[in-house]
């Protein structure tokens, strides 16, 4: 079987490259010895012609290649987090999913990065809530109202 393994770009991976580097090349170990053909490729390296894969292994979460995955899919290829999985993956959505599930999570308070930092509830962690993190700030924890407001002031720029 023609399988390609699309790695994500390090850029919405912060921290966490050879974590991700690590599954991917386990899964395509995997399924080399099991006789498969795999072509590792990346974000910006894989053909916009699909067809000749069976299975695409997605770790991407570039919207031009999750548009192009989902084009595939349609097509009848099987796609492994697939575009739909990843673009819930996003806080906002996943937030939403969980709460109209009545999954429980932690406490939270979805505000603008206009407002002032909550007086509140500390210590607690701040996140950018459009997307997923690209980068180590995008997540950051606050101990006091006083880094929280600076956390949030760094978000406005």
């Amino acid at each position: 079987m023609n399988i390609a393994a699309i790695s994500r770009n390090p850029k919405n991976s912060p921290g966490m490259c050879d974590k991700d580097r690590a599954i991917l090349d386990s899964i395509i170990c995997l399924l080399s010895l099991a006789g498969h053909n795999v072509q590792q490729l990346t974000e910006d390296e894989y053909s916009t012609d699909l067809r000749h894969y069976h299975v695409i292994i997605n770790m991407s979460r570039n919207n031009s290649t999750l548009c192009k995955l989902a084009e595939a899919q349609s097509n009848g290829t099987i796609v492994v987090n697939t575009p739909q999985a990843v673009s819930n993956c996003s806080r906002k959505i996943f937030t939403d999913i969980l709460q109209a599930n009545r999954i429980p999570q932690p406490a939270f308070v979805v505000q603008s990065n206009k407002q002032n930092a909550p007086t509140n509830g500390y210590p607690l962690w701040i996140k950018k809530s459009e997307g997923w993190s690209e980068e180590a700030g995008d997540v950051c924890y606050a101990s006091t109202p006083y880094e929280a407001n600076k956390i949030i002031a760094d978000f406005r720029k």
